[in-house]
């Protein structure tokens, strides 16, 4: 533990995030990926982490492109971004009426029907421009992209795209966190099997989980997201990714308990006997979810301290028994999660993924860079 009291008054929750580490895991990932681009997913402001904070630090080692799911992502984005050199690619599409918003921000949209794709071919010929864009083709998870009846329509009709300029085709893995599943394979053929069929581009197969699987599903751009965070798509196997986060709270208060005395809202837990308890500074509104009740630790220098009772909004208790009496005061750090209780420990306690438990870390967490 680095400090002990929090060097800010106003706050009770901190958000440690090492840039350096993110930098790492983009370094490594880039010397895997066989493909020629490997670009970074900065959505839901960067998982959480800080869009401008985390895309400003790739682009300082040379990363130029960016992936965002909405228009308002990818605007706020250029604001950080503004060189051409950088170029930012829109998942959720094109809502409706929104085409010239994307020229004028210089942002490139990821068409997922095939109106979309009209329209923004549309606008090229209005402009006398060949507009950079990107076309998703679905291949079998059944979200967002083109279905079979409009690749085939769109293979047969190629006039369409001759007036753009079609940047990437691309596809998502549905089951790309379990290296072995079947549809890994099938959702690679399908792919190929439409590119085939299509004018030729460049094409895009894999988020972070399915770049890891293997060279096979890299193709031309790799789309690193979870990955960037310190977060192993596979937990079994190694992949020499660096910790990205670490959470922290404080004690607000230290108190004896009873035997036979419950703990928490809906007396959930129960003393057996005397037990010292802490109240910490952070509760599902800060993003440590109820669900790990009575399951989660936080950690006190290398003290493991179990959460006992129900995790409330704004307070955890839990167990410091074992605590030397000299780490107990108000205004001690405790580990939420990170070096001693890692995300994907309290993600499965939480019974969720390190994804949920990263993007709803609260904006009343202090964010501080490394």
């Amino acid at each position: 533990m680095r400090k002990n009291i929090f060097p800010s008054l106003t706050t009770t929750t901190q958000l440690r995030i090492n840039l350096a580490a993110i930098q790492h895991n983009y370094t490594l990932l880039k010397k895997q990926f066989m493909g020629e681009e490997l670009a970074a997913v900065v959505k839901a402001n960067a998982y959480g982490l800080g869009a401008q904070q985390v895309s400003q630090s790739l682009a300082s080692i040379g990363c130029c492109h960016f992936f965002v799911a909405t228009l308002d992502e990818g605007m706020k984005l250029r604001a950080h971004l503004p060189d051409h050199q950088y170029k930012i690619y829109v998942l959720n599409g094109m809502p409706p009426y929104s085409e010239k918003i994307f020229y004028e921000w210089r942002l490139t949209p990821v068409l997922n029907t095939y109106d979309q794709v009209k329209t923004w071919a549309n606008l090229c010929t209005e402009l006398d421009k060949k507009l950079p864009c990107n076309i998703h083709l679905d291949t079998g998870l059944n979200r967002l992209g083109l279905d079979e009846k409009n690749i085939r329509f769109l293979s047969q009709n190629p006039k369409i795209l001759e007036d753009i300029d079609l940047q990437y085709w691309m596809t998502h893995l549905a089951c790309s966190d379990q290296e072995n599943h079947p549809m890994n394979t099938e959702q690679k053929e399908r792919f190929m099997q439409h590119l085939a069929k299509l004018p030729k581009a460049k094409a895009s197969l894999t988020a972070s989980d399915g770049m890891l699987i293997s060279p096979d599903f890299h193709f031309d751009m790799g789309r690193a997201g979870v990955a960037l965070y310190g977060v192993n798509p596979h937990p079994n196997s190694k992949r020499n990714l660096k910790d990205v986060v670490e959470l922290y709270a404080q004690i607000l208060q230290v108190r004896d308990v009873k035997p036979e005395e419950s703990v928490g809202y809906t007396a959930s837990y129960t003393t057996k006997n005397p037990r010292k308890v802490a109240v910490v500074s952070c509760g599902y509104a800060d993003g440590y979810f109820r669900s790990a009740s009575n399951k989660a630790a936080m950690y006190i220098n290398e003290h493991r301290c179990p959460v006992i009772g129900k995790i409330s909004m704004d307070l955890t208790t839990i167990d410091v028994t074992d605590v030397p009496e000299n780490l107990l005061h108000p205004g001690r750090a405790v580990e939420v999660f990170g070096r001693n209780n890692s995300l994907n420990d309290f993600a499965n306690n939480a019974e969720t993924i390190a994804y949920e438990v990263l993007t709803a870390i609260s904006q009343r967490a202090q964010r501080i860079y490394s």
